[in-house]
């Protein structure tokens, strides 16, 4: 009874000094940033995961455009030219894909994605931009909307993220 007993008093030792289970367990991951349906619809990506999209500031290279306009330089008059200009003419990968969507009946807007793939860099596959243009009446275009997010890949995961890379 007396080896019971003092057995039970050391066990109720342990746990009074033991960190609670809490304290115990990993912290909890952060959770990737929320995105908005419409901008997972917008990104325009199927077959591989979309976490976070960033929506990028498009008054600064609006202004470029608009300074080099009125200076007459022809590829403001172009609608991939300015997208290019946009996700930055020193691409990184080996293959740059680009798509562009004009409505049928008109080609005075366009959706443009450029997808660049094949970095050289052990986390980063790519990156993956899509523009929304529009053509002013003096045949400028300039970015209506622009999203962006790069291709993470490790160990046979591969998705979009705005942030960092793991």
């Amino acid at each position: 009874m007396l080896g019971r007993m003092m057995v039970l008093m050391s066990l109720g030792m342990l746990l009074a000094v033991s960190p609670p289970r809490q304290a115990l367990a990993q912290p909890p991951k952060p959770s990737p940033p929320k995105i908005s349906l419409q901008d997972l619809r917008d990104f325009g990506v199927t077959g591989i995961r979309v976490l976070c999209v960033k929506a990028l500031d498009t008054g600064k290279l609006n202004a470029e455009i608009q300074e080099a306009a009125v200076k007459g330089e022809a590829w403001t008059k172009e609608a991939v030219p300015v997208a290019l200009r946009f996700a930055g003419a020193g691409l990184k990968g080996h293959t740059t894909t680009i798509e562009v969507r004009t409505p049928p009946e008109e080609r005075r807007t366009a959706t443009i994605t450029i997808t660049a793939a094949g970095y050289l860099d052990d986390a980063v596959g790519g990156e993956r931009w899509r523009l929304w243009l529009a053509q002013g009446s003096d045949g400028v275009w300039t970015i209506k909307r622009a999203l962006w997010a790069q291709l993470c890949q490790r160990a046979g995961r591969r998705f979009y993220s705005a942030e960092p890379c793991p």
